[in-house]
């Protein structure tokens, strides 16, 4: 992967902002904004929905591979 595709999918973001999506301040952390720019999901990397997506995307990759 060319080191501008992962710097053109980040945001930097002043601490003020940064600390009301991440009020507890932890990492590893995600968060995942759609197209219109509303969080559609945030949490702790490990956590429950960061699993469950790991398993969707395992999911996908078999089925494609069986395709």
């Amino acid at each position: 992967m060319p080191a501008n595709t992962l710097r053109a999918a980040t945001a930097r973001l002043a601490l003020r902002d940064y600390r009301k999506l991440n009020p507890t301040m932890s990492s590893p952390s995600y968060l995942f904004v759609n197209h219109e720019g509303i969080i559609e999901a945030a949490g702790l990397i490990g956590d429950e929905n960061w699993l469950a997506l790991v398993d969707q995307l395992h999911a996908d990759i078999a089925e494609e591979r069986a395709a």
